[in-house]
C-alpha cells in the first residue's frame, strides 16, 4: 500500500480513538516503543501483551490492559469501553 511520513503518520492516528498494541512475542526486558510513541500523540492504548508494557500502561493510567493471550478478555474490554470516556480533556492527561 506504499509508506508515509512520520508525520503524515501521525496526523493519521490522531483521527482513531484509541491504539491498540498486541504483542505475539514477549521479549524479556524489552517494551514495544509504539507504547511511547501513542502516549505522546495523547491516543488512549488498549494493551494486549503483558509484561513490561502492562506495567507501563497501568501505572502511567494510558489505557486498558487485556490479559495476554485472552482474547475472550480482550473482547469484554473492548466492549466495557465507553465512548464518552475518550475525551479531549483525557487524551491531553495521557
Amino acid at each position: 500500500h506504499g509508506s508515509v511520513s512520520r508525520n503524515s503518520l501521525h496526523k493519521a492516528l490522531l483521527q482513531y480513538d484509541i491504539a491498540i498494541i498486541p504483542l505475539l512475542n514477549r521479549i524479556y526486558g524489552s517494551v514495544p516503543s509504539k507504547i511511547f510513541e501513542y502516549a505522546k500523540l495523547g491516543l488512549p492504548i488498549l494493551y494486549f501483551g503483558g509484561g513490561e508494557g502492562e506495567d507501563i500502561v497501568n501505572e502511567n493510567k494510558l489505557g486498558w490492559v487485556a490479559e495476554a493471550g485472552n482474547y475472550q478478555d480482550l473482547n469484554k474490554l473492548i466492549a466495557s469501553i465507553n465512548a464518552s470516556e475518550l475525551t479531549l480533556e483525557y487524551k491531553q492527561k495521557i
